[in-house]
């Protein structure tokens, strides 16, 4: 596996870059910069999702906002993910566009968007908005959002519902302004979006109000390989820690998005929604020494008291699990069990706190740790291509390499073995580093089972 890895890191890059760029073209030259402040940083999300359709303003009124940011900040996050509401019908903000729409019923009097997105700003943090893309399931007895968005199941094409969703958006997003630093777009997989997604109108939408917030596409769960079409930051949304322990040491910076993993610490998403059982959600091991977790019963009566489970992982596995994203320049987001009143599960933010505080230990320039550790993988046969030299070459290489995901890993396959003149590995930053390398011998570039990758991948 760690031979493979290696492999993957420096070979196909080129074919890499080219599909990642099949991606929607930024033509702020931005695709991939705009999450930079995410890298090897946490933070934490929220499924406040109580409020459900004709039943609103009694939720909304109730949120104690000082108490959640209070809440907020014991985390030590450095961004907070808000659900701005999920097939319940209901939603935590006013919008005039979302009501010609689908009519009354739907949102509060309170904007409770902007009140959080205002006080995460005060503490000198980021803002993310979620929203789902997607109505299989709208929460309406009459399916009013449904029919006001014009989303059919029986039909494929998405074009007016994702003209409509997005109008819906953009009215957020220029309220919010630079409020707003990140979107998290929920549902937009192939098979709810079978005749291709409009990325350029949920782009524009979700930008109308700052030009440099994130976007994310999230095309599913336990996929962490590649980002979503034009993604700045993974959406990555991992069931359990089982699914991806094994892995997160091995993904490379992406080129154009900011790898991160996103997963729930205490509840399942909500704070006593119970963990599914299904063999996707990767979670035999969890149940077996936290059962409580998967018992609808029990989840319900800790509800009905007010009190939370205690969190799925110890501090000592989510802070390893932390560091090794970091290494890669991943981010990390915790999903938090919270109450109606906007409390978060206590013992989940003092695990939030101690990852939080494991980032924050001053280190090495993460420039100058990649130069050491690169240094250490490489053989001194090695000669470095500058940027405007792989340029020049990297048209005939990249057509005739092609890259495949398979187990989560980039696998390395090629038309014509004499034409790989090329091996390289390339560290994405803030400042868009790259490091080229030259193969003194292509024809005789050694094999996976060869001395020069006996060091492994670290």
């Amino acid at each position: 596996m760690k031979h493979t890895a290696m492999l993957a890191a420096i070979a196909g890059v080129f074919a890499f870059a080219a599909a990642s760029g099949a991606a929607l073209e930024d033509g702020n030259g931005l695709l991939g910069r705009r999450a930079a402040w995410m890298q090897g940083r946490c933070g934490i999300m929220v499924h406040w999702l109580y409020p459900s359709y004709r039943d609103v303003d009694r939720w909304t009124d109730a949120f104690d906002v000082p108490a959640f940011l209070e809440d907020f900040e014991a985390t030590g996050a450095d961004w907070l993910v808000f659900t701005a509401g999920q097939c319940k019908g209901a939603y935590a903000s006013p919008n005039a566009t979302f009501e010609r729409l689908c009519g009354d019923g739907h949102l509060p009097k309170r904007d409770l968007l902007l009140e959080i997105a205002k006080g995460v700003k005060a503490l000198g943090k980021r803002f993310i908005v979620y929203s789902a893309v997607d109505f299989v399931k709208d929460g309406c007895d009459d399916h009013s959002m449904q029919k006001g968005l014009c989303w059919d199941e029986s039909k494929p094409d998405r074009r007016e519902f994702e003209k409509r969703w997005s109008s819906v958006l953009r009215e957020w997003s220029l309220r919010l302004g630079d409020l707003c630093d990140g979107w998290w777009l929920d549902g937009c997989a192939r098979y709810n979006y079978r005749a291709g997604v409009d990325w350029r109108t949920w782009l524009d939408a979700c930008r109308a109000g700052n030009p440099r917030s994130a976007v994310a596409f999230n095309g599913g769960v336990n996929d962490p390989a590649e980002p979503w079409g034009p993604s700045d930051y993974f959406a990555g949304e991992i069931s359990c820690l089982d699914a991806i322990e094994d892995v997160a040491g091995l993904m490379l910076p992406c080129e154009n998005s900011v790898r991160h993993y996103l997963f729930p610490i205490d509840g399942y998403w909500g704070a006593y929604w119970p963990w599914p059982v299904s063999d996707w959600a990767k979670a035999a091991n969890l149940r077996k020494v936290r059962p409580d977790l998967f018992d609808k019963e029990k989840m319900a009566a800790l509800e009905s008291v007010g009190e939370f489970p205690d969190p799925a992982y110890s501090a000592a596995r989510l802070c390893a699990f932390a560091k090794t994203a970091a290494a890669t320049d991943a981010g990390v987001t915790l999903n938090i069990g919270i109450s109606p009143k906007g409390r978060l599960n206590p013992k989940s933010v003092e695990l939030a706190a101690a990852v939080s505080r494991i980032l924050a230990v001053p280190a090495v320039s993460r420039a100058a740790d990649r130069e050491a550790r690169t240094s250490a993988r490489f053989p001194e046969a090695f000669d470095r291509w500058t940027p405007a030299e792989a340029a020049e070459i990297g048209g005939v290489i990249g057509e005739r390499i092609a890259a495949t995901v398979t187990n989560n890993l980039m696998k390395h396959a090629s038309s014509n073995a004499h034409l790989q003149t090329v091996r390289f590995e390339e560290f994405a930053d803030p400042e868009n580093t790259v490091t080229y390398f030259r193969v003194p011998d292509p024809e005789g570039f050694p094999s996976v089972d060869d001395e020069l990758f006996a060091g492994g991948f670290d």
